[in-house]
C-alpha cells in the first residue's frame, strides 16, 4: 500500500521498498541500465523495420554483409552464446 499523506490521497514514491533507501547508487544504476535497454531496443525496432537482418528468408545475393555461414549454425551460434552465458552465471557465480 503506499503511504497516506496529510490530506488522504496517496504519495508516489519512486523506490517503495524500505531496502532501498539507503544505497541510491545502485538504484539509480539499475534504473539506467533498463532505461538504456529500452532505448537500445527502440533503435533496434527502428533498424529492422527498414532493413531485415540478411539471414533465411530474407538474405539477398549480392547484398549482404558480414560473412556468409549456413542458417542452421548462425541460429545455433546465437542462441548457445546466451544459454553458456546464463549457465555460467547461474551455477558458477550464485
Amino acid at each position: 500500500a503506499l503511504p497516506i499523506s496529510g490530506g488522504g490521497a496517496p504519495v508516489f514514491r519512486w523506490i517503495p521498498w524500505k531496502f532501498a533507501e539507503g544505497d541510491l547508487a545502485h538504484i539509480w544504476t539499475q534504473y539506467g541500465l533498463v532505461i538504456g535497454g529500452f532505448v537500445l531496443a527502440a533503435i533496434t525496432l527502428v533498424v529492422q523495420c527498414r532493413q531485415p537482418a540478411p539471414y533465411g528468408r530474407h538474405e539477398k545475393g549480392g547484398k549482404a554483409w558480414g560473412p556468409k555461414i549456413p542458417q542452421r549454425l548462425g541460429h545455433t551460434i546465437s542462441d548457445g552464446v546466451s544459454g553458456v552465458l546464463f549457465f555460467v552465471l547461474i551455477f558458477v557465480f550464485v
